[in-house]
C-alpha cells in the first residue's frame, strides 16, 4: 500500500477485472497512508456510487478535501453527490465553485439548474439550463430534459 505506483497499478487491474471490492479496499489503504490524493478519493467515491452508496461516497470526498478547493472535477462531483442526497443549497454552492473553475461544463450547468429548480429558484434554473444548452455537447436525453424544463420556467 505504501508504494504509490504499485498501488495504482493494482487498483487499475482490480477495476479492469471487475474486482471492485478489492479495489475499494486498496484505495482506502492508500488514502489512509496518503490522504491528500484527490484522484484516489474521487475514484473511490465513484466506485462507491456504483455500489449506490452515495452517503459514503460524499463522506470520502469530504474526508480528503484538503487542498481540493481549486479542483473543478472534485467540486463538480461533490455537487452532484450533494444533489443526489437532496442537499440542493450546498449543491448550488459547489456547482458555482466548479463552474468558476471550468465554466464550459454543460453537465454542471444542468446540475446547477436542477438544484435551482428544486429550491424554487425558477429564473436562475432557466438561466442555468439555457447556458447548458448554449454550450452544447449534451446527450439527446439531456437536451430533451432541458427543453422540457425550459417550457415550464421563466
Amino acid at each position: 500500500p505504501a508504494h504509490e505506483g504499485a498501488r495504482q497499478a493494482r487498483v487499475a487491474y482490480l477495476i479492469e477485472s471487475k474486482r471492485l471490492d478489492e479495489a475499494i479496499v486498496s484505495l482506502r489503504e492508500g488514502l489512509e497512508l496518503h490522504g491528500a490524493r484527490h484522484a484516489d478519493a474521487i475514484l473511490l467515491a465513484r466506485l462507491l456510487v456504483e455500489r449506490n452508496d452515495i452517503p459514503n461516497a460524499l463522506a470520502t470526498l469530504q474526508r480528503h478535501a484538503m487542498g481540493a478547493d481549486d479542483n473543478a472535477e472534485y467540486r463538480g462531483f461533490r455537487a452532484a453527490l450533494l444533489q443526489r442526497l437532496g442537499r440542493h443549497t450546498e449543491a448550488i454552492a459547489e456547482y458555482r465553485q466548479a463552474l468558476r473553475l471550468t465554466a464550459n461544463n454543460a453537465v454542471w450547468w444542468v446540475g446547477l439548474g436542477m438544484s435551482f429548480d428544486a429550491t424554487d429558484r425558477a429564473k436562475e434554473a432557466g438561466d442555468a439550463f439555457r447556458q447548458a444548452r448554449q454550450i452544447g455537447r449534451l446527450s439527446a436525453d439531456m437536451n430533451s430534459y432541458i427543453e422540457q424544463r425550459l417550457r415550464h420556467l421563466p
